[in-house]
């Protein structure tokens, strides 16, 4: 793949100082821009502070795992920071100016010193890694799935948390998915294996420093491929790491959304820098931790010259994948391959971008026979953009592009599944990829914050005659969501 000529960020080696000195270097309204980027970090801090410490004392809203009552233990770090109280409309407000205040940092990124987007990245993980776990109860799934395999023996992939309902991580797992089977691919369900020793208390907070860790690492692997691309490093990294909605929910809720990421940036890299065998592997690695990174699989066979050492990596992989999976699940665990068939039947007015879209343009639900319209603009998009990366050899594009246009035209969509584009967006060098997630990003914010104020629950009551058949199965509370 041809590179982006070399453009270098306004960065600064050494200590804060010479930080601060080198703005001198520059003409004034780049030190201008430089200060109003940093400030906005500062601000989006303070924001998170205020979320995070909030949550302990608003547990019915910010943390739904603690609906009937929160032990310390999964209040964290934050407990004794009791910030008061917050309601639906100061959670709307901070949301929004987290999202302002994001796309002011990107609009200056190019101007911030490198060491202040890399502490204000770091501290802002931290901040959410350290939160009790936030608008969502997978976490807590995750935990029990694991101790349903390790301690009872019961079979992940065939039986729901209730077939333990007994154990003590039950009681904090989402309502919904107590009689569902887990949908995550059997490499992570193996790995969270190695937290049940822990217990259910140390499980959680091991998995949510793996979440915020994982974020870290993209980060990371992002900074080092834009510079292998050719790119300006600091934008491509707080693109990724300061997204309000990687940060709230994806970290916030300790999702293994970024763990699938993760191997699905390290993979790219590897093959950028002429190791693809290895990153077939590691592409295959995220497969195994949940099976829509393999979305981007058929773009990079498609558009690398080295496709068949790609093949042979992510083969080899998928052989070892398989063995152990088989031999730890049995065949039951080939259910996680129609994990985007069991999501769309979920299928709700507020769980996806084309029925809040349909809503607010007057169009009502999304009908089944929209629904319908929608996979196939999804099926007639993958062909497209398989077209592109075949004829432009731009395989980080169109894959972007394609889990773009996956998250946006599935039946049952959360806010945490734009961690899915955006560690390869900031790195595609066509402009319409970032444009969109972020277009994405807006689109899911609005939709959390018609939840937030009200209007969801009127929206799903208002609707519930005409919405698609199936969403009349047992479905979340709109505050107690998974998937």
């Amino acid at each position: 793949m041809a590179a982006h000529p070399q453009t270098e960020p306004l960065r600064s080696p050494g200590l804060p100082r010479r930080a601060f000195a080198r703005l001198g270097e520059v003409r004034p309204i780049g030190a201008v821009v430089a200060l109003v980027g940093t400030a906005a970090i500062v601000v989006m801090a303070l924001v998170a502070l205020r979320l995070v410490t909030a949550a302990p004392a608003n547990q019915k809203l910010l943390v739904p795992s603690g609906r009937h009552g929160m032990p310390g233990w999964m209040a964290g770090p934050f407990q004794g920071w009791n910030s008061g109280r917050i309601g639906f409309h100061e959670l709307n407000r901070l949301i929004i100016l987290m999202a302002a205040l994001y796309l002011l940092v990107l609009l200056c990124s190019r101007w911030i010193p490198t060491w202040i987007a890399i502490a204000g990245a770091a501290v802002l993980v931290a901040l959410f890694t350290l939160a009790p776990p936030m608008f969502s109860t997978d976490i807590f799934n995750y935990v029990a799935y694991a101790r349903m395999g390790a301690l009872y023996h019961v079979n992940p992939y065939v039986h729901g948390a209730a077939a333990i309902a007994g154990d003590p991580s039950v009681p904090f797992t989402g309502p919904m998915w107590l009689h569902t089977p887990t949908d995550y691919g059997p490499l992570f369900t193996l790995l969270s294996y190695v937290f049940v020793p822990l217990g259910v208390a140390g499980a959680m907070w091991a998995l949510k420093a793996a979440a915020g860790l994982a974020a870290l690492g993209c980060a990371a692997l992002i900074w080092v491929s834009a510079r292998r691309l050719g790119l300006r490093p600091v934008p491509a990294m707080v693109f990724f790491a300061l997204n309000p909605l990687l940060l709230i929910y994806a970290i916030g809720g300790g999702h293994n959304d970024l763990l699938m990421a993760l191997p699905l940036i390290a993979g790219a890299l590897l093959i950028l820098d002429g190791k693809p065998e290895l990153g077939g592997a590691v592409l295959m690695a995220a497969v195994a931790i949940k099976v829509t990174a393999g979305v981007v699989l058929p773009f990079v066979l498609v558009a690398s010259s080295q496709r068949w050492r790609i093949l042979l990596g992510a083969a080899l992989a998928a052989l070892a994948v398989a063995v152990l999976a088989l031999a730890a699940f049995g065949p039951h665990v080939l259910a996680v391959l129609n994990l985007l068939q069991h999501h769309d039947q979920f299928t709700k007015p507020l769980s996806n971008v084309p029925g809040y879209l349909g809503y607010v343009l007057g169009q009502g639900p999304l009908t089944p026979a929209r629904h319908h319209i929608f996979q196939l603009v999804f099926d007639a998009g993958a062909l497209l953009l398989l077209g592109v990366a075949w004829r432009r050899r731009d395989w980080l594009a169109a894959g972007a592009g394609a889990l773009l246009l996956l998250v946006a035209t599935l039946g049952w969509m959360l806010p945490w599944y734009v961690v899915w584009v955006l560690p390869l967006a900031p790195l595609a060098r066509r402009r319409w990829v970032p444009v969109g997630a972020m277009a994405l990003t807006a689109v899911v914010l609005a939709i959390q914050i018609h939840i937030y104020d009200g209007h969801g629950e009127r929206l799903e009551r208002a609707l519930h005659a005409h919405v698609h058949p199936q969403a009349g199965l047992p479905g979340p509370r709109l505050l107690e969501r998974g998937g």
